[in-house]
């Protein structure tokens, strides 16, 4: 499952993140500022791009068959990309 935060509109991120779930808050103290919601300077040196809202891949269930091919991280990437266009 995916969380679309966004960056730019009325409410505060991180409180958004807060209260959709613990894990969803836990990454926004890694990625945001909690206090002022804007992106922490840390990771905010790590992007290419620093716009727009973000998009969290907040769940992952890969079939017991499937497990062990490597097939995760792949199947994440491709989503990412695929939801990030737009």
């Amino acid at each position: 499952s995916f969380v679309r935060v966004r960056m730019f509109g009325p409410g505060h991120p991180w409180h958004a993140m807060d209260d959709y779930t613990g894990d969803l808050a836990h990454i926004g103290l890694a990625i945001l500022d909690r206090d002022s919601g804007e992106w922490a300077p840390e990771f905010e040196e790590a992007l290419a791009h620093p716009v727009g809202d973000l998009l969290v891949m907040d769940r992952v269930v890969l079939e017991p068959a499937w497990r062990g091919f490597g097939l995760g991280p792949a199947l994440a990437g491709a989503a990412i990309r695929r939801l990030s266009e737009g």
